[in-house]
């Protein structure tokens, strides 16, 4: 918990003081529905994190010996700390207001839900659970992302205006 407390607390930028500001800054609070994403997105990426030391640790069993799997076990565990922490990487992105970050984070979750209802058809287990909880967490992340106060968040600190080109951030012409 404490842990969680400091990567969020990292990925808080601080307020800028009124001498600092610029007429034309746009700086804005980050709004609570995308902090809510944005410890989601840190929550999955520390479990995907876990549950790759743990397949790491899986190439010690008996099974895994005996038949042979150590390597392709240990390249799927360090697959997912990579995964994890990219994933990491992108709740910054988001929590700095990042359009781009907004973007990835939303196709990898979709992605993510993809694989977990692929994995529910080919094994045939009838086992939702997974789907259900990578639905929520999916939902918990991109709907607040790109609805209201989210959507205004991001667009607001990623977007630069190009010299010559005219118009502006929104794309309204002036």
């Amino acid at each position: 918990m404490i842990l969680l407390r400091r990567l969020i607390a990292a990925s808080v930028d601080p307020v800028p003081r009124a001498a600092d500001r610029k007429v034309d800054d746009v700086s804005e609070r980050r709004p609570t529905s995308v902090l809510f994403a944005v410890v989601v997105l840190y929550i999955a990426g520390i479990v995907q994190i876990v549950l790759g030391i743990v397949s790491i640790l899986l190439r010690y069993s008996a099974e895994a010996t005996a038949d042979g799997l150590q390597l392709p076990i240990t390249l799927l565990g360090v697959a997912a700390i990579l995964f994890g922490l990219f994933v990491i990487a992108l709740a910054s992105g988001v929590a700095r207001g990042s359009r781009m970050s907004c973007v990835v984070a939303t196709v990898v979750m979709v992605v993510v839900l993809g694989v977990a209802i692929a994995d529910l058809l080919v094994a045939r287990d009838g086992d939702w659970s997974g789907v259900a909880i990578t639905g929520v967490s999916a939902a918990a992340v991109v709907i607040p992302l790109w609805s209201g106060a989210g959507r205004r968040f991001s667009r607001g600190s990623g977007e630069q205006l190009s010299p010559g080109r005219g118009g502006s951030p929104s794309g309204a012409r002036t």
